[in-house]
């Protein structure tokens, strides 16, 4: 059903992973954004449009003059749903890694059974860029670098549709 796949910034590893934090501590932030009340307290924080402008301007565009009040305020709504908290704090945790380190998430790429294309953001932060570059050197993975980090696919559309053109 699938005959080639086109990764655009794939970090594969969840932030709090990313930046090392230990499981323990990991375990205990999404149970505390899970718990009713205290939960959706914490949550309405991290998405509050200057919190939502912080993150974006720290590592997922790299323009801060596209972080419009009306692009913020759209990225804020789309967090506004019953339940919306579980999903954001699961990928923040690891919870929805698909591997724990990076030999299993490499491993999951030999063979390769499809054509597979990374995208890489020249700006990505480091970790994220890493794991990015390491799968572009595997056997058979082609990659291309676009301008941008892990947002590139918002910001630079047309610059992602060009780097994946000739692959498609």
């Amino acid at each position: 059903r699938v005959s080639k796949v086109v990764l655009v910034a794939p970090t594969w590893l969840g932030p709090l992973r990313i930046m090392g934090v230990p499981e323990p501590v990991r375990d205990f932030v999404r149970e505390t954004v899970r718990t009713p009340g205290i939960g959706e307290f914490l949550y309405d924080l991290n998405t509050h449009p200057g919190f939502l402008e912080f993150m974006y301007k720290q590592h997922v565009f790299v323009d801060p003059a596209k972080l419009t009040q009306e692009f913020i305020a759209q990225k804020r709504d789309s967090t506004q749903h019953p339940g919306g908290r579980f999903a954001p704090v699961a990928f923040v945790t690891g919870t929805l890694d698909p591997a724990g380190d990076r030999p299993q998430i490499l491993a999951q790429f030999q063979p390769l059974p499809v054509p597979v294309k990374v995208i890489i953001g020249s700006l990505a932060p480091s970790g994220s860029q890493s794991v990015m570059e390491a799968v572009a050197q595997l056997p058979g993975v082609e990659s291309s670098r676009v301008a941008g980090s892990l947002g590139m696919h918002e910001e630079f559309p047309d610059a992602v549709v060009e780097a994946i053109g000739d692959f498609l």
